[in-house]
């Protein structure tokens, strides 16, 4: 069987949506599946293809009018190009499903080509990360009006469309269903994976008195709420630190608060880390916290509860189905500094409570989240969408 991934981003951008995608197109792999990876060409500067642990990876220029003349031109240059490269995939490799993960200017491309996919009798799979349409944050789409009219059109034109929808979680299906036209159908709920044969707790690895983020630094992510709750703590918890991975576009402002909050020696910006250094600092902090306004289903949460690590966070979409409150961690309302502030506090206290927790996280993990059952699930809706 022959899948085409097609996403708005790839390596060497690397977030959960990415992260999952190559996961993914690593086990399909191992079933016998061969997998391509269409993505756009952003910076212009990456290679129009090149492998990528043995998955082929095209970048297409499929850009969307964002409202100056400098967008339009490359629009109007870009998507054309873009369009007719996936015509010509389709109809020479003839590929069995093709698998539009999140839904932004990826999107709009295979709307634009949805005729000739069906003509050609290729089923698509529209798969639903969290944040992407029709769910555009209000504070994007007043950036962006443009943009964000042409994205709601291919997202209500494809999600009418698609063969088969899937959500990463059970709370964001709920939010999608609200927001799509009635008797489209179910959608199916498959949750990301994480590799818990390379995510596994450390051995004999000294915990240190360190909180660990994992995420990209960007305005859901809440880094702020989370650098407020930690400088409520910093003072009554001498010695403990506050380290960060990842980097995004909010870092300078972000660097900026945490000066202002003269947090300098206890907020740590490790940037962009590669995943054995990922590792060794989620093994040796205490537990993991996230202050999100709103996600998917964190890929960097479930690597540290896979590591065994309690989880802090917020009760956006996915939290519920990968924390058990309570027992492998916390779950607080989102943008509740104070309820952050006290969840953390309760686990800086209590190691004995910390690595129980961090043992109940790494079985569930085991049980539930393997990236093997995660593929599995997808070959099993690809190859019922190819009998239909």
């Amino acid at each position: 069987m022959n899948v085409l991934f097609v996403t708005n981003a790839y390596h060497p951008i690397v977030g959960g949506v990415e992260k999952a995608a190559a996961r993914l197109a690593s086990e399909l792999k191992k079933l016998d599946c061969e997998v391509e990876i269409v993505t756009a060409r952003n910076p212009f500067s990456l290679p129009p293809k090149e492998i990528i642990d043995g998955v082929p990876v095209y970048r297409l220029p499929y850009y969307v009018y964002r409202d100056s003349l400098k967008s339009a031109i490359a629009t109007l240059i870009g998507m054309p190009i873009a369009c007719g490269y996936l015509i010509r995939m389709a109809v020479k490799r003839k590929p069995c499903i093709v698998h539009v993960h999140f839904i932004y200017h990826n999107a709009v491309c295979v709307e634009l080509i949805r005729g000739v996919l069906k003509k050609q009798g290729i089923p698509i799979v529209v798969t639903f990360h969290g944040g992407d349409a029709p769910n555009i944050p209000v504070v994007y789409s007043e950036k962006n009006p443009s943009e964000s009219k042409i994205l709601d059109w291919a997202a209500a034109r494809l999600i009418n469309g698609a063969d088969a929808l899937t959500a990463v979680s059970n709370s964001l299906k709920q939010s999608v269903v609200s927001k799509i036209p009635e008797g489209k159908g179910d959608i199916q709920v498959i949750h990301n994976g994480v590799d818990t044969d390379l995510f596994v707790p450390g051995e004999k690895v000294k915990e240190r008195k360190a909180i660990l983020s994992i995420g990209r630094l960007s305005y859901a992510k809440g880094f702020d709420i989370l650098f407020h709750s930690f400088y409520e703590l910093a003072g009554k918890f001498p010695g403990w630190e506050l380290r960060v991975a990842g980097d995004g576009e909010l870092r300078a402002s972000l660097e900026n608060l945490v000066k202002s909050l003269n947090l300098q020696e206890r907020v740590h910006f490790l940037g962009m880390l590669q995943t054995e250094d990922l590792i060794e600092e989620i093994h040796s902090a205490a537990f993991i916290a996230s202050a999100s306004r709103w996600e998917g289903f964190s890929l960097g949460a479930l690597e540290g509860l896979s590591c065994g690590k309690p989880l802090v966070t917020t009760d956006v979409e996915g939290s519920e189905e990968m924390v058990i409150e309570g027992i492998t961690g916390r779950i607080v309302p989102k943008e509740d500094p104070a309820a952050l502030t006290e969840a953390m506090r309760n686990l800086m206290e209590k190691p004995e409570t910390r690595q129980e927790m961090g043992r109940q996280a790494r079985r569930f993990m085991l049980e539930h989240y393997t990236w093997d059952k995660v593929a599995n699930k997808y070959l099993d809706l690809y190859s019922t969408l190819i009998r239909q």
